[in-house]
């Protein structure tokens, strides 16, 4: 039975403007012609006379060669529309016209769509910094929102301090609770038992609850846009990853492009442009909190 609910305040820190620049570079305006999915061993791009260690989510340009002198790559050729497993001793020169390998064994090819981030992600420039900070309680991390491809959506948030509990409502455009829960876990899904959401603007809450206390609370917009393809399951290969990252992020379905590029990030922990990349993708699906938990994790204040 649905409820009439009066939406509580609730505080979000407001500190990022996503801003969508061009980048800077030699290569800011030219279209990529491919992309670094893995790389292991001694794997690096010849751009010019300028060498650089190759890092999977690395873009292919004209004029670029990509070499493995000791190792594999995998790789994402967008003119044949194919990802080719480069083995040890393998050379490839990209061109405008087409990839062409120059050396080394033949790689083993698989039919791949040319999916590449919207944006490169050393580009830093679509980012500014300010400051608002709106009263209430202090805020949750929810880590979906905006545009999802389900009817059924599996809610995440990252836990607060202290919290026993926590109360998770969806509501629809009427402020009439559609479905509610309580969890001691971060993550609830919408279950099969209710009726599916129709395709409509839903808000979703989580509050952190303790000794019957509200600790925090926070809540997020779900525009439900449901895309059977894209929402199967995630691959667990590293680079299939990547690509439907990618896909998801063309979409515009940024949440769950998010999740996926976090358990890569994750991954390989040291690479900040990930970081960088889930801040732009959070404010893009209106998730502010979790873009400045990233940005604290790179240690941006």
């Amino acid at each position: 039975m649905r409820k009439r609910a009066t939406v509580c305040a609730s505080v979000s820190l407001w500190f990022i403007v996503i801003l969508w620049f061009a980048g800077t570079g030699a290569h800011a305006q030219a279209p990529a012609l491919g992309m670094v999915l893995t790389a292991e061993g001694d794997v690096y791009i010849q751009r010019g006379a300028q060498r650089t260690a190759a890092s999977r989510v690395d873009f292919l340009y004209g004029d670029d060669k990509l070499v493995i002198s000791k190792g594999r790559a995998d790789v994402l050729v967008c003119s044949s529309s194919e990802r080719w497993i480069l083995a040890s001793g393998a050379t490839v020169d990209f061109a405008a016209a087409g990839a062409k390998q120059t050396s080394g064994p033949a790689p083993e090819r698989k039919p791949a769509k040319c999916v590449l981030p919207d944006i490169r992600l050393d580009d830093k420039s679509r980012l500014r910094f300010g400051g608002l900070q709106a009263r209430g309680y202090p805020p949750i991390a929810l880590l979906i929102g905006g545009t999802v491809t389900t009817d059924r959506p599996a809610l995440d948030w990252i836990p607060i301090k202290d919290a026993q509990s926590y109360e998770v409502a969806i509501r629809d455009e009427k402020g009439d609770i559609v479905w509610q829960t309580r969890t001691s876990a971060t993550h609830a899904a919408y279950p099969a038992s209710e009726p599916a959401l129709q395709a409509s603007i839903y808000q979703w809450e989580v509050k952190a609850v303790a000794n019957q206390k509200i600790l925090a609370q926070q809540t997020a917009n779900l525009d439900i846009k449901p895309n059977i393809e894209l929402a199967k399951p995630a691959p667990s290969d590293p680079a299939d990853k990547l690509l439907r990252a990618a896909e998801l992020e063309n979409s515009k379905y940024y949440a769950e492009a998010a999740a996926l590029y976090r358990e890569l990030r994750d991954a390989i922990p040291g690479d900040s442009r990930l970081s960088y990349h889930l801040v732009w993708l959070y404010g893009s699906a209106g998730l502010m909190t979790a873009a400045s938990e990233e940005l604290a994790r790179l240690g941006v204040k």
